[in-house]
Order: structure tokens, then sequence, then C-alpha cells
């Protein structure tokens, strides 16, 4: 974009050649890569002489000000006046009319990574009351082209459409709620990965990304946060990252809850992580003091 350059040689006017070619390479690769993304940031950035900082920051959070003025630009320079992310959000909106089953799907699907989100994880979330939801609300992702694959067993969406769903599920759900969604999400989560441990020809390995994009969310209590860092710790495990194991099972246990199932689990992991480097001293100590904790 000629505006984005205009910006990018502004801002770095007194930094050479060089820097301007770096903050507008670095600026481009930060922005949806739509059309309409680069083109509204040309003339946002034009209209209103924002940073490239101020306004990636402003990207991110979707703030209603941000949108309307966002609007307000498109309106002066042509006939099209949605933003993308307003047309996600009346896409959002429409599929809650439809269902509002879907609403929870919805946040949990934009809490995940993008990409290979296993179909039966969010079918363990519904639970046996509603065994069919999961696939009409795939079904009506697709219809809103809100899927770019849909596999025998996994679907991804755009990272940066999952992210405009996130923002708007953030503006829909008040924080209050979210921490109670988040705790069934996250007991979802932990049962997922010991369904797939269980089986001795499935590798957990693939889970790591989706358990590391929810353990980031802002709506998670310590002890919840801490119980998903310990499923993290034992993916590590079986992917033989002993060192990565090591350090996310040490950090789990210092805010799990210790009277329950999981932090024995977390306990005997640990020391099998610390058995594989070779510390035999703690190992030793870890996998007793697990043998009590089952006891």
């Amino acid at each position: 974009s000629k505006i984005v350059a205009h910006s990018a040689q502004a801002q770095g006017e007194n930094q050479g050649t060089t820097k301007t070619d770096v903050l507008k390479k670095d600026f481009l690769e930060k922005v949806p890569p739509f059309p309409l993304d680069v083109y509204l940031a040309g003339y946002y950035l034009k209209s209103t002489h924002t940073s490239f900082e101020d306004y990636l920051q402003q990207l991110g959070s979707q703030h209603d000000h941000f949108v309307a003025n966002q609007e307000d630009i498109l309106k002066d320079v042509g006939p099209y006046t949605q933003t993308r992310y307003h047309i996600i959000a009346l896409s959002v909106d429409h599929l809650i009319q439809l269902n509002a089953a879907y609403q929870d799907l919805l946040l949990f699907m934009s809490l995940l990574d993008a990409k290979d989100i296993p179909k039966d994880l969010l079918r363990l979330y519904v639970g046996d009351n509603n065994p069919l939801l999961v696939d009409k609300f795939l079904h009506d992702l697709k219809k809103y082209s809100l899927i770019v694959q849909d596999g025998e067993k996994t679907f991804s969406v755009h990272q940066s459409v999952q992210h405009d769903i996130l923002c708007h599920m953030h503006k829909k759900i008040a924080p209050s709620n979210r921490t109670a969604l988040l705790d069934a999400m996250a007991t979802a989560l932990i049962a997922y990965h010991d369904t797939c441990a269980r089986c001795p020809k499935c590798d957990t390995t693939y889970l790591l990304p989706h358990y590391e994009t929810f353990f980031k969310a802002s709506d998670l209590t310590s002890a919840t946060r801490a119980l998903v860092e310990g499923e993290i710790g034992a993916i590590y495990l079986a992917a033989k990252r002993y060192t990565e194991a090591q350090q996310a099972l040490e950090r789990a246990l210092t805010k799990a809850p210790r009277h329950s199932q999981l932090y024995a689990k977390m306990v005997t992991n640990l020391g099998i992580a610390h058995r594989e480097l070779n510390a035999c001293t703690p190992a030793e100590a870890m996998l007793k003091k697990s043998l009590e904790l089952y006891r």
C-alpha cells in the first residue's frame, strides 16, 4: 500500500531508508492480509497520523470507538462502510440468533489455536445432551465462510478472523460469566487430553498449540491456569521435551489444588521428567510423594 509506505517514511524519516522499510514490512506483517484491512489501515494512518504501534494496539482490542473511527474513514473515501470486523461481528450475532448454544462454542474455538481444532474436543465440552450440536455448529460456520479448512476430525479458521470473533465475544459475555465458562472449558481440555493419552496409537503432541493458546486466556483463575499448565507439562513429557516439562510442572504445582488426582498426576509426571533428566534424587522424592498421594 502506497499510503502505508508514506506513513512508514514519515515515522522513520530521520532514521534512514532501511528503518523505513523495516517499519513498513513489520507493520504489514501484523495487519490481517486482506485487501480491505490493508486499504483501511493506510487511510486510517493518513487521516489520523496514528503511529504503527498505536494502530496495531487498537486493532488488537477492537474497542467500539476505534471501530467507529474506521467506519467514518471508510465513508469518507468510498461507498463501502463496513469493516471486516463489523462483518464478522454481524455473522457471529446471526449465528447466536440461530442457536444460543453457539455462543459458548464460539468463545471456546476462539481461545484455541486457529489451526486443526479437534471436533471431538467441542463434542466433549457440549456433552451427551446434544450430540448433534457441534455438527450443526460447524455446518453453520461454513455457511458464513468462517471456516478455511474442514477435515474429518479437525477444522481450521483464519487467525485474524478468530481474533475478531474473540474480541466480539468479550464484548458480549461479561467477565464474571466468562470465568465460569473457562473453568468448564479447561475441564473439557483436561478430559480430552486424558482420553487421547490413553490411546496407544494417539500422538498428543499436536494438542500443544491449543493448550498453550488457551493457557494465555485472561479470564482464567490461577488454580485453573495451573491445571492447564499441568496438562501442557504432560504433553511436553510425551514429546520428550523434558526440561520444558519440568519447568511447566514445577510452576503448575505451586498453584494447583493440592487435594486432587490431577495434583498427584503432576507430581508423578514431574518425577518422570527428573528421571529422564538424570536427576535421580528429586525424581525419587517426587515419585515417592506421588505414591503417598494416590493412597
